[in-house]
């Protein structure tokens, strides 16, 4: 997620016609003084960020996910805090956790 953040404020920065390695205003003939730049860089910057909002959801989970969802489950880590430690939906949490065979399904 820290990548997606520094991606984020490099996107803004440019957007703002703001050189991101200098804090340096860009030149009115610069190319992100164009209005077709500013609103891809805009476009860019709406999908990323609502990326960053989407969390885990609908990625596969890692062996080492969950390895850490299975610990803290164990551990006595309620659902609903797993969700929120694992940036998933408490369903798809509960669902993990009966494939894993940690719940049975009702």
């Amino acid at each position: 997620m820290q990548d997606k953040n520094v991606h984020i404020e490099v996107l803004e920065q440019l957007a703002a016609g703001v050189d991101p390695a200098t804090g340096e205003v860009f030149p009115i003939d610069s190319p992100y003084g164009q209005a077709q730049v500013i609103r891809a860089l805009r476009f860019a910057l709406s999908e990323l960020k609502a990326l960053a909002q989407k969390g885990n959801q609908g990625q596969p989970w890692t062996t080492e996910e969950d390895k850490v969802l299975l610990k803290q489950f164990n551990q006595g880590t309620k659902i609903i805090e797993l969700a929120t430690l694992h940036n998933r939906s408490y369903n798809a949490i509960k669902a993990r956790l009966i494939k894993l065979g940690e719940l049975q399904q009702k």
